[in-house]
């Protein structure tokens, strides 16, 4: 009997691209729910595809359901500024518009999951499967920071620690005496241009309460890219929560580009 395949629900950027192609690698059979001007069907060949308007858990549910995933892993990450033509909410997320406009992320998609779960599809962690792909404590690429560099990365780190108790973003960014700025759920680049100029650095670390479900923080090649066009000078993350994609690439651009990495 051949195996069941995984589910992956999937929103933007590599992230979902590279986590099918790594289980189709382990031999599992894949069935993506896209959602609809996330993820593209032409970036997931020899999947089962099926396009999604964001909310349309019943719809995605009875794909995955049909194909035979009782099981689905949320990747990649979810823009919840799109217009109406990307929205369609079922009734019982609409019911929750209320709870959805105060509370953070993390508790929109335990409330989402929660709605697949009740349709039959459990939704799991990726982490067996991609394990390797967290940032380890010797992972430091680019130039060593220099003592003002290290000095301002002492000091991200305190204060995202306290920023992370909430559920409010995984991310902030110091630069100057006093100067930070935190992450919005418009994500990290949004954070990064907003941002002023040359030495900050940025921190990136999981919620205190992180449901490392869905939401796992992630750094990849474009981070390196836009913190170089914004004269960013080092990026820290935390070691074994922070995923690192295409972590190669991020080793080559950190070099290439003069960005310090490290993870702490």
């Amino acid at each position: 009997m051949s195996e069941p395949p995984i589910g992956v629900i999937a929103g933007l950027g590599q992230y979902p691209v590279l986590l099918c192609q790594k289980l189709r690698r382990c031999g599992v059979p894949v069935a993506v729910a896209g959602i609809a001007g996330h993820a593209s069907s032409s970036d997931f060949p020899q999947c089962s595809f099926g396009e999604f308007k964001l909310g349309q858990v019943g719809a995605a549910s009875a794909f995955l359901t049909d194909v035979g995933a009782s099981n689905a892993i949320m990747a990649g990450a979810v823009s919840w500024h799109w217009g109406r033509r990307f929205l369609k909410p079922d009734w019982a997320l609409l019911l929750a518009l209320p709870l959805m406009l105060i509370n953070g992320d993390d508790w929109k998609l335990r409330y989402i999951a929660n709605l697949f779960e009740k349709r039959g599809v459990s939704i799991v962690s990726a982490a067996p499967w991609i394990h390797t792909w967290f940032a380890q404590s010797d992972d430091v690429f680019g130039p060593v920071p220099n003592d003002a560099t290290a000095r301002l990365i002492e000091r991200g780190l305190r204060e995202c620690r306290s920023f992370v108790q909430d559920d409010r973003g995984q991310a902030i960014t110091v630069f100057g005496e006093r100067g930070v700025k935190y992450e919005s759920r418009r994500g990290t680049n949004d954070l990064l241009a907003r941002t002023p100029g040359v030495g900050a650095v940025l921190i990136k670390m999981k919620k205190a309460a992180q449901d490392m479900r869905f939401d796992i923080p992630t750094v990849g090649p474009d981070t390196v890219w836009m913190a170089h066009r914004k004269r960013i000078g080092a990026i820290a993350v935390e070691a074994g929560a922070v995923l690192i994609i295409e972590k190669n690439e991020v080793a080559k651009l950190c070099r290439e580009l003069n960005v310090s990495f490290v993870a702490v």
